[in-house]
């Protein structure tokens, strides 16, 4: 089907109409809003047509009013893409009244069917039962007042070359809009959308994918009225305004006016998607809300909210099933620079409708003035569109996985949460979440099954410099059309000299860990926690300091561990508490920005960089406190090393030791060996480090180590070396008696700490 090149490009009224007068006034009003809701649905614009066979008649009703008919009315769509489509919708029937304050209120029939051509080639076909429309008309603005449209028994039918023909069929749907203008001269609107029994199918056969009930409703409030510029010019039922046009206004609208206010809320209920006639996937319910506010003459701020409950996968050859019980995803945000982003969009807009529509009239100078503005715009947004701050957060609950009938994986509750502020100084600060509670894994191909009773990860970023980050994509903008693809490496020097390299904390906290199964438990952990700490790094300062602590208690190694280590032998508690003081970390970071794209070549200078940073800076760390308790052996010790260069000539420091019950354990063993000779190995261990410890106290061994750039490892005094070269003491021999090497005093250790210090 094609329509006739001479058509005007909308229907007239019947010229013996009064359009000022009874029944001309009522077909006036009814074409306008006809025309109206026609141009806007279809964005149509100047090229697109709405024809009727004849003009637009209407006769006087016997209880009054009028009928007012659309012969054959045709609808070309979608001219300015360069390839329309036509809708033909056939005879319209509207019989219309005069209501109150001048209004006017319509109804009419939809007989159907709809037909819908592509290049003359019909291509989809609407058929309902019903379709009824009624509402009521502001004469002021023809296009807004009241409208509800019921459609039963709908059915639509899309062609497709390669398969069957796409059926989508609606028992029953109605929609409804309420638009006006409010006392204090700003747009709002009601627009609300129902349905019941939505399918999707292929062919003739049951639907694929199957909807019990929808539901959108939107309203929009607070909407400065220079917006109807916009709706009067695509709703005009006078003329179809060029594409360049409507660009235009809509950018000039856009640039001077905020949005005002939109909340959304969508809801879909029983829907199943069939995967084969027997089996499918079911969910009970999926809700969407988003709300957008922009207030006039205040900051915006928006939320949205994504809701599904009960997915269940049915079928008994599924090679996967999947149970979720619920799913929630939430996103809220406020301090955008919504003006800013509306200008940039204003000036795209701007400069799109200067583009000529004809490819042909398009000049090399004037798609390089335009990629040059593009770019310019761009990079202009890129560098001051402040963000504000957000907060998001996903959270799902009574996961299962099956494979066949055999569970694979299981989690109680998950959850992932962060967010940002961006700070006035241009630093952005973050947090950030990772929770599962009840994670089972029994996969066979992963091997052991095991299982977390919680675990958390919390995160804070601090000083976050997306001034730079800015820059940075900046940079790599610029750089696109040069020779390498690549920024120039003095501006990247420069940037990475004046960024501020953002610190930050990391916990860590696990509870609960099992491995194998409750009838056949392989040991596990009962808690975990790590806490990581580094300061952030002001520009100019190339390094930081951090802290470290760790802790863990309930520790199991399971059955297998207890026939080569006596249980009394097993950590059950351990701590550590360790501090860096002038860590290279920004410097390094700094120099990773600058490193050269080969790998090795990058390799080869982050080495160096590192070996000139430990020179110059000599970070330090200190062991404030390490603490390993077993019920019958401890250890305790502390201590500091200077890093001066990288490997082990460069370390300078030390620290000490302290065991506890070393010889208790040592008699554990010696009495078990004899029935388990695996244990041979661990008491050769002991006895070796009974042999370089010197009597600190009832009960307990010494360890002094020492590092140093010119003497090495030393133990109490003697080269690590010549301990280990002699045989470790016998059993007979006490504590503190080992033949290898002299015994240090603690004042000896003293001075020499001080010494280092």
């Amino acid at each position: 089907m094609t329509l006739p090149a001479d058509l005007p490009p909308l229907p007239v009224l019947d010229p013996s109409l009064d359009p000022d007068r009874d029944t001309g006034r009522i077909a006036r009003l009814v074409r306008a809003r006809v025309v109206g809701m026609i141009k806007m649905l279809g964005s149509l614009t100047e090229g697109d047509i709405i024809a009727t066979d004849g003009p637009i008649t209407a006769t006087e009703l016997p209880e009054g009013g009028a009928r007012v008919q659309f012969t054959d009315l045709t609808v070309l769509a979608g001219s300015s893409t360069g390839d329309p489509i036509t809708i033909a919708f056939g005879d319209i029937l509207v019989d219309a009244a005069n209501g109150a304050a001048g209004r006017v209120t319509f109804q009419s029939k939809v007989a159907g069917p709809i037909v819908i051509f592509h290049q003359g080639t019909r291509v989809a076909e609407v058929t309902m039962e019903a379709l009824d429309l009624e509402g009521e008309i502001n004469p002021e603005f023809p296009t807004m007042g009241q409208d509800e449209i019921t459609v039963r028994g709908m059915s639509m039918e899309v062609e497709d070359d390669m398969r069957d023909p796409l059926r989508i069929t609606l028992a029953e749907g109605t929609a409804s809009t309420r638009s006006g203008m409010a006392d204090d001269g700003t747009l709002e609107a009601t627009v609300t959308l129902d349905g019941n029994a939505l399918g999707f199918a292929r062919g003739q056969h049951d639907p694929t994918v199957s909807i019990g009930t929808l539901r959108s409703e939107n309203t929009y409030d607070g909407v400065p009225g220079a917006w109807t510029d916009v709706l009067t010019l695509m709703t005009s039922p006078d003329r179809l305004a060029p594409i360049q046009e409507t660009t235009a206004v809509v950018g000039r609208v856009m640039a001077q006016n905020e949005l005002g206010n939109n909340l959304s809320k969508n809801t879909a209920q029983d829907i199943e998607i069939f995967l084969s006639p027997n089996e499918s996937i079911t969910i009970e319910s999926i809700t969407y809300d988003i709300e957008m506010d922009e207030p006039i003459n205040e900051a915006a701020h928006g939320s949205s909210t994504f809701a599904l409950d009960s997915l269940r996968t049915r079928g008994p050859d599924l090679p996967m099933a999947v149970d979720l019980g619920a799913l929630r995803m939430t996103f809220e945000g406020e301090g955008l620079d919504v003006p800013r982003l509306r200008g940039f969009m204003a000036e795209t807009m701007e400069w799109a409708s200067e583009i000529p529509m004809d490819p042909e009239k398009v000049t090399p100078q004037m798609a390089q003035d335009m990629e040059t503005r593009v770019l310019d715009d761009m990079i202009g947004l890129i560098r001051d569109l402040e963000i504000g701050k957000a907060e998001t957060d996903v959270r799902l609950s009574s996961l299962s996985v099956r494979e066949g009938r055999t569970p694979v994986f299981s989690l109680n509750e998950g959850a992932i949460s962060g967010g940002w502020e961006e700070k006035t100084d241009g630093l952005l600060d973050g947090p950030s979440s990772i929770m599962v509670r009840g994670l089972t894994v029994t996969d066979p191909s992963l091997g052991m099954p095991w299982s977390v009773g919680s675990a958390t990860l919390d995160s804070q970023t601090r000083d976050l410099d997306l001034r730079a980050l800015r820059e940075l994509v900046v940079l790599f903008i610029q750089s696109a059309d040069s020779p390498t693809g690549a920024p120039d490496p003095q501006a990247v020097a420069a940037l990475a000299d004046s960024m501020t390299v953002a610190g930050g904390q990391l916990t860590i906290n696990l509870e609960g860990i099992a491995l194998g199964t409750e009838m056949r438990p392989m040991g596990g952990l009962g808690s975990a926690d790590l806490f990581f700490e580094l300061e952030s790094a002001e520009p100019g300062d190339p390094v930081a300091d951090a802290r470290l602590t760790f802790e863990m208690g309930g520790l199991d190694l399971g059955q297998m561990a207890a026939r080569t280590m006596p249980q009394d032998l097993i950590p059950q508690t351990a701590s550590l508490v360790l501090r860096g003081a002038s860590l290279p970390v920004p410097g390094l970071v700094r120099q990773g920005m600058m490193t050269p794209a080969d790998p090795l070549a990058a390799d080869r200078a982050m080495e160096q960089a590192l070996m000139a940073m430990l020179s110059v800076h000599q970070p330090s760390l200190t062991l404030e406190s390490l603490a390993v308790d077993a019920p019958s052996l401890g250890i305790q010790g502390e201590g500091d090393v200077t890093l001066r260069e990288p490997g082990p000539e460069g370390v300078d420091g030390g620290m000490s030791l302290v065991v506890r019950d070393l010889d208790r354990a040592m008699t554990l063993l010696q009495e078990q060996v004899r029935d388990n000779p695996a244990l041979q190995e661990p008491l050769i261990v002991l006895l070796g480090l009974r042999g370089m410890g010197r009597a600190g106290g009832p009960n307990t061994h010494v360890y002094d180590i020492e590092l140093s750039p010119t003497e090495g490892a030393l133990v109490n005094g003697t080269p690590i070396g010549a301990l280990l070269m002699q045989a470790p003491p016998g059993p007979g021999q006490g504590p503190g008696t080992a033949p290898m090497g002299p015994q240090t005093p603690d004042d000896d250790k003293a001075e020499r700490k001080q010494q280092r210090q």
